[in-house]
């Protein structure tokens, strides 16, 4: 089995006098990110990236948009052979739903040569043209290090992330891409932060999204919910509880359940 050691993401643009660039920060799992719209069209963005597979596994997703559902989302990965690195455009109605290639957008990608560097990384570089982005400022961010997801498929199937957040572009950053790029330090400038998820928790990855569809009730509806635990809620909250082994309450209302508590239905990458 591949043990996975990191997965790093580096995404490095440059003005006239002037970077962006946003980091995580994480340890493990350290991933920057910024963007190029200076001199393009409108709704025409640019994409920059250095991106590190220690291990040949995992994957990358930058987004447009405030929310995951409906966002203009490019996740990147190793092809097939792991020679190269793959781009796809992706979209998802919903928070909870793993994002689908769209061919739409698929059609207004333009990729551009990728580099080879030092210890298998790939500079990765791509542009998509009229891609209806409504909020230029407005980024989400996703890495999972884990996946073995090397594939020629543009549509390949997405495990949950491991981490995801949202960051913005400061007003004032409009960027320029180098089009030599080097590999930035990992800190932030000319953004603003706005949340970051360690989905590592049963909590975390129940608010997120999960593997499994909890049925539901007259009145009340299944929610995601990862294995071995169970929720019934209405579309904004409800309940939860984790059915494990050991001690439940065994009141009618919660069932067997170890633990349990109240939720709030959230947008995945919230």
């Amino acid at each position: 089995m591949i043990k996975v050691v990191a997965l790093l993401l580096w995404l490095s643009c440059h003005v006239m006098g002037r970077t962006a660039q946003f980091c995580t920060g994480e340890e493990g799992v350290n991933s920057c990110f910024a963007v190029d719209t200076a001199g393009l069209d409108d709704d025409t963005v640019r994409i920059v990236a250095s991106i590190h597979f220690p291990s040949a596994t995992g994957w990358a997703a930058l987004g447009a948009g405030t929310r995951m559902s409906d966002a203009v989302m490019f996740v990147v990965a190793l092809n097939a052979d792991k020679s190269d690195v793959l781009v796809s455009a992706r979209t998802t109605p919903s928070g909870h739903a793993a994002p689908q290639e769209a061919p739409a957008l698929m059609d207004k990608l333009e990729t551009h040569p990728s580099a080879r560097g030092p210890n298998d990384t790939y500079i990765v570089d791509f542009t998509c043209h009229a891609c209806d982005i409504q909020e230029p400022a407005a980024w989400l961010w996703a890495t999972n290090p884990s996946q073995p997801l090397a594939s020629s498929d543009f549509n390949a199937a997405l495990e949950m992330h491991a981490t995801f957040g949202r960051f913005a572009l400061n007003p004032a950053t409009t960027l320029d891409a180098d089009p030599d790029p080097t590999f930035p330090s990992r800190e932030s400038f000319g953004i603003t932060p706005l949340s970051a998820h360690p989905a590592s928790s049963s909590y975390a990855l129940f608010i997120a999204h999960g593997t499994d569809r909890c049925g539901g009730r007259a009145g009340r509806a299944g929610v995601a919910a990862p294995s071995g635990v169970r929720a019934l809620g209405e579309a904004d909250g409800g309940e939860w509880g984790a059915c494990v082994a050991g001690a439940g309450r065994g009141d009618g209302g919660h069932g067997e359940c170890g633990v349990w508590g109240e939720f709030q239905a959230l947008d995945a990458w919230e």
